[in-house]
């Protein structure tokens, strides 16, 4: 009898200690069950990557970017959206790739030298099915197509690809073509930030002598901390466009540095500051191509290649490239040669602009 006691106590105590076990693996289903509903992956393989990392960009609820390691060119990315997400794949021509999440979606897209796919649901099905349409097409057919799509669709993201690629990329676009397409868009689509900067760019062009100013610049420094643009408005400041892959515009960067230590006094007396911005796309890539920093001489980046929203905005699609700006952020030059440089700065920094700054 104590023996058949001693058995059953022993069986309801290893009984009560597997408990909390099953029980833990029960939550853990449980809690797998609910990832799988509510997490979006996106899983890719793209060929000959020129580096391990791709930069992902959100735009729509709001604007951040992220970075997504690639192993041979592989990738799984999976996050949990609150709510319906644009997000853009930065690929390594600088082509921005949207990508649309929702929870529970998986989207595959691959992309070998000539040939990029893209497969899901809703709107990745129809960027898929437009960009199929397009293949082997003329430039006049293909023009044709798009509008006709951006027509038909007015509320689609798919649009985002299609005015990026095929006509904000191209330096002959008629931007007077594009300004009715845009103007038909509606929805959430136009406050994304793509068409919000691509309608100041288009109005820019429509009236070259009004918007004459750079009054927002967002982008990190070398330490990480965020660019305060509303500080800057008692400097004059120079931006300087280059990238660590364009060597032209490293060696401008570089004869610009030993040109400012003969800048003279006075001038760097009123304030004077320059801004490198890269237009690099990896965070270690930049870092190793910037060199010393100095009070004058600053690197920032936002890592977005050229669609950096001073290049769109201005409509500048060249390296090496300066803009020399007052304290009022208003334009004063652009593009100075280096021979040139130090002429044009005291030409306008100097006491008597003091009143008009």
């Amino acid at each position: 009898m104590p023996y058949t006691q001693n058995a059953y106590f022993s069986r309801k105590f290893i009984e009560m200690k597997k408990r909390p076990f099953f029980l833990s693996l029960f939550f853990l289903w449980l809690a797998s069950s609910c990832s799988e509903k509510t997490d979006f992956t996106l899983k890719g393989k793209i060929d000959n990557l020129s580096s391990d990392t791709l930069l992902v960009y959100y735009e729509v609820p709001q604007s951040k970017l992220d970075t997504l390691i690639c192993q041979g060119g592989e990738f799984t990315y999976t996050f949990s959206p609150d709510t319906f997400t644009i997000l853009s794949l930065i690929l390594d021509n600088q082509e921005l790739l949207p990508i649309y999440a929702e929870k529970g979606e998986t989207v595959e897209i691959s992309k070998t030298d000539s040939t990029l796919t893209v497969k899901g649901k809703g709107e990745n099905k129809l960027l898929t099915q437009i960009m199929d349409l397009l293949k082997g097409l003329s430039p006049e057919d293909t023009k044709m197509k798009v509008d006709s799509f951006i027509q038909a669709n007015p509320e689609s993201f798919t649009n985002l690809y299609l005015i990026d690629k095929y006509y904000t990329r191209n330096d002959s676009a008629n931007y007077n073509d594009l300004e009715p397409l845009t103007q038909k868009l509606h929805g959430i689509i136009k406050d994304t930030p793509y068409m919000i900067q691509l309608q100041a760019k288009i109005e820019a062009l429509k009236n070259p002598n009004k918007n004459q100013s750079i009054l927002s610049l967002q982008a990190i420094d070398k330490n990480g901390e965020d660019i305060k643009w509303n500080s800057l408005r008692d400097k004059y400041i120079l931006l300087n466009f280059w990238a660590s892959w364009h060597p032209q515009s490293v060696s401008e960067r570089d004869s610009l540095k030993a040109l400012f230590k003969e800048i003279p006094k006075d001038i760097k007396k009123e304030d004077f500051i320059v801004y490198n911005i890269s237009l690099d796309m990896d965070k270690k890539t930049w870092l190793q191509a910037c060199d010393e920093e100095t009070d004058l001489w600053k690197h920032i980046c936002d890592f977005k290649g050229w669609n950096n929203f001073v290049l769109r905005n201005q409509n500048i699609h060249q390296l090496p490239y300066n803009i020399l700006l007052s304290p009022a952020k208003r334009i004063l030059e652009r593009n100075i040669p280096r021979d040139k440089m130090v002429d044009k700065l005291k030409q306008h920094i100097k006491p008597k602009n003091k009143k008009n700054r």
